[in-house]
């Protein structure tokens, strides 16, 4: 199965894929890709009583698919282009090095503080739980950014786990604030999401009237998140 368009709209256009590759997506046209990748970490989310709450991510259990996105994400990023991935500490070593090696400039980790009431997961009764997440913010050439310069905290609640639908979703006012720091003064920019989940990016960049390119895997059985991105979209057809 080959990667296929799945949605658009005048702002919003979806595919869904079968590998990391971005092929519709022409070299160096795209200005800043932010997405929220697999960690390779094995992410199981529960309850406390340990009851699953989402199926388990795909490709999370490895970081050998990682070049290959990123060489895909350097083919087809501006020079100067943005590229901002979230993370997590104990496997950004990792992350660092694969960004490293693709080429990108290395710039700054930037925090996301969740706040006290976004619970945690993990060792439950064996660590304290985490409020941040790591936020890895690396260029293509010299990216200048134009917006009032500012500290690299993020502060925005998580959001309650009943109205998630996808198991790392992030709050789509978080996506937005970052998209608009780094596109304020760009002349039309273009956005890219290769892992959309929830389509946070996607419908953020819409509200800024940003064109925005997004992949998701197939559905399937077991995930049907681009179908739930799809109606999601449709749903905003209509209210903007």
């Amino acid at each position: 199965m080959k990667n296929e368009l799945f949605f658009k709209d005048d702002l919003i256009t979806l595919y869904t894929r079968e590998d990391h590759s971005m092929p519709e997506i022409q070299s160096g046209t795209v200005d800043i890709i932010l997405c929220d990748p697999p960690y390779g970490v094995k992410y199981q989310s529960h309850t406390r009583v340990a009851t699953p709450l989402f199926s388990n991510m795909h490709d999370d259990d490895n970081l050998s698919w990682v070049p290959e996105f990123l060489t895909e994400a350097y083919r087809i990023l501006k020079d100067p282009g943005a590229l901002v991935l979230f993370t997590r500490w104990d496997v950004y070593g990792d992350w660092q090095s694969y960004v490293e090696e693709a080429k990108f400039n290395l710039k700054q980790v930037w925090h996301w503080d969740k706040g006290d009431s976004s619970g945690g997961t993990g060792d439950l009764d064996g660590s304290l739980y985490e409020v941040f997440e790591w936020i890895i913010y690396a260029t293509k050439g010299r990216y200048k950014m134009h917006s009032k310069r500012r500290s690299n905290a993020f502060r925005f609640a998580r959001g309650s786990n009943k109205e998630r639908w996808h198991p790392i979703s992030k709050p789509e006012v978080l996506l937005q604030d970052i998209l608009a720091i780094l596109t304020e003064g760009k002349d039309r920019p273009i956005i890219c999401d290769p892992y959309a989940g929830s389509g946070s990016t996607l419908m953020g960049a819409k509200k800024l009237g940003i064109h925005a390119v997004g992949y998701e895997l197939h559905p399937d059985e077991h995930q049907q998140y681009a179908v739930k991105m799809k109606e999601r979209f449709q749903q905003s057809v209509m209210m903007f």
